[in-house]
């Protein structure tokens, strides 16, 4: 019998994370009771990163010369999981253990015309600082309205799919760089319903915005937004890794 959910995780060099994010994920879903798995694809770490996987269900080890993007990476664990929804998320997300996460996205998809959820983006609270919140309160706002509006911005760390609707689409596009996140979102709304539920969250470290700055972050995923509007490509050809 296939697992209700399949977590999928990619990560590169992410041993400082990807130990925890494992336990944090391991303790919510056995207290949901849920039938689960966690698949973690490794995009050629070098870190030690596989070391601190022995609380994934499937560790696939991608090859130097095989990368080529993380909607790739998140193909190749999608493909590699059997649940009836998949969660894919980053090697540096937490769940709040006190929440019945995991019961209230069952309860969502009790609903058959729900393709996808997604929700809240939140800063580590236990290192985060004011500009961190501030700066992710006011993403999470403009997130929420582009549900409202039809635009269906979306992140990576948040983004739970019927596997079914994920694969009549294709998964995610590898062939583009930054915004693979809002691409399957902007087409899975063509073919079903997705909610943003407020009231969902995951918590995440904000190490990019605070390695590059918020205003320089901000206009990159801008004018990646832009190029995938206008030209149905990306600007950049390699996303880079901060850790």
């Amino acid at each position: 019998m296939n697992p209700e959910i399949s977590i999928v995780i990619p990560m590169r060099n992410e041993a400082a994370y990807i130990g925890d994010t494992l336990a944090n994920f391991r303790s919510v879903l056995d207290k949901s009771m849920l039938s689960h798995e966690i698949v973690v694809v490794d995009g050629a770490s070098t870190d030690g990163s596989t070391d601190r996987c022995e609380l994934a269900d499937t560790v696939i080890l991608e090859r130097e010369e095989d990368r080529s993007s993380i909607a790739r990476a998140r193909n190749i664990g999608a493909a590699h999981s059997s649940g009836t929804l998949l969660f894919h998320t980053d090697a540096d997300v937490r769940l709040d253990a006190g929440l019945d996460f995991f019961e209230h996205v069952m309860k969502i998809f009790g609903d058959p015309e729900v393709a996808a959820v997604s929700g809240k983006i939140i800063p580590y609270p236990w290192s985060s600082r004011r500009l961190d919140r501030a700066w992710h309160a006011i993403g999470n706002y403009i997130i929420r309205r582009s549900h409202r509006t039809g635009v269906y911005f979306s992140r990576g760390e948040f983004q739970i799919v019927r596997a079914s609707v994920f694969e009549s689409l294709g998964g995610y596009d590898e062939s583009i760089t930054v915004g693979e996140d809002w691409d399957l979102f902007r087409r899975i709304a063509k073919c079903g319903t997705i909610r943003y539920e407020p009231e969902l969250f995951v918590y995440h470290s904000p190490r990019r915005f605070v390695a590059c700055g918020y205003g320089s972050t901000l206009l990159t995923y801008l004018r990646e937004f832009a190029c995938l509007l206008i030209f149905k490509r990306s600007y950049l050809k390699e996303w880079k890794v901060v850790r």
